[in-house]
């Protein structure tokens, strides 16, 4: 997949909080950043915390046809999220993903050979929505103006028994690019084929290193063909 970050995504590629008001006490669920916490960007939170966040589970995909061998992948058919959190106690995962890309899924004799991943950086969106989206599009963090694309293209694909694959490639996010391994589940029928990737991706390492002691730099992704990409859940 070309990537960028979740992904993933990462993708690159990075939620985190607007500046806020001091929150008031919260009723069953957890606390927005405080006054003193008032940054943004993506962060790892723990992997059932974040699944939980990103409600992209793979449990709904459905095969993807495959057609002479390849599968064209765009947000018809596959979605891309991620999700960051807050240093501390209190992580407060952030829920985000994108609504332009397109890729390439390749088959050969039943087996999932390549993937490549080209992701419109602008087109990132997040639960939140308005001054969090605008910030992750800002210089501080995704820059989309001067990086308007993350990609992601595989170098070598292993299959195991179970459906397991481990997918590795180059990644290119924020001006670098760097080598990366991705963990999938694959089924291939005579139906199509489905694919669920969850990793992370450090921010940091791409040059994305703003307020990495109140935002974790390592942000979930999520890739998942066989799912629609929703529209944003966000306000605008």
């Amino acid at each position: 997949m070309k990537l960028h970050a979740f992904l993933l995504t990462g993708a690159v590629l990075l939620v985190g909080c607007e500046k806020s008001v001091p929150p008031k006490p919260p009723v069953g669920g957890p606390t927005v950043g405080s006054a003193e916490k008032t940054t943004s960007d993506l962060g790892e939170s723990t992997a059932s915390t974040a699944s939980e966040a990103a409600s992209v589970k793979g449990d709904a995909a459905s095969p993807v046809k495959v057609t002479d061998g390849a599968v064209e992948l765009s947000p018809e058919n596959t979605k891309v999220m991620f999700v960051g959190a807050h240093t501390g106690e209190k992580p407060d995962p952030r829920t985000g993903g994108f609504e332009k890309f397109s890729g390439k899924l390749t088959v050969d004799a039943g087996k999932l050979t390549a993937v490549s991943l080209d992701i419109i950086t602008d087109s990132t969106w997040t639960e939140i929505g308005g001054k969090l989206t605008t910030h992750l599009k800002s210089p501080d963090f995704l820059d989309t103006k001067e990086f308007p694309e993350i990609k992601f293209q595989s170098t070598k694909v292993e299959t195991a028994d179970g459906g397991k694959a481990t997918i590795t490639g180059d990644l290119t996010m924020h001006g670098e690019t760097k080598p990366i391994t991705i963990p999938a589940t694959v089924t291939i029928t005579d139906a199509g084929i489905t694919l669920v990737a969850n990793f992370t991706v450090d921010r940091a390492e791409f040059g994305m290193t703003t307020a990495t002691d109140k935002v974790e730099p390592k942000v979930e992704l999520k890739v998942v063909v066989g799912e629609k990409t929703d529209a944003k859940p966000g306000p605008a």
